[in-house]
């Protein structure tokens, strides 16, 4: 392979019911869409995983679950995954 090869995609993970916002005010719904959102860079030497969740925050606990699952399905190193928030502060936890 030669050249920078990019892939993209989004998936909606916005939950059905109530919430809650900054762990302490709750939401009985959610009135837009919540995405999780990934960029793929690939060249000849290297593959990396960008995504980005519309959450305020990420737990270690859930932060490093999804990093091996991602880690386990790709069977990339973990170094090559990167996962980051959009720290929104109308995003439930």
């Amino acid at each position: 392979m030669t050249g920078l090869q990019l892939g993209f995609g989004r998936v909606d993970f916005t939950p059905d019911g109530p919430v809650y916002i900054n762990s302490q005010s709750y939401a009985p719904d959610i009135k837009e869409p919540i995405f999780a959102s990934c960029v793929a860079w690939q060249d000849a030497d290297l593959t990396v995983l960008q995504f980005s969740l519309d959450i305020r925050n990420i737990y270690d606990r859930f932060y490093n679950m999804l990093h091996e699952a991602v880690a386990q399905a790709t069977g990339l190193p973990k170094n090559q995954i990167l996962i980051a928030v959009t720290h929104n502060h109308s995003a439930p936890d």
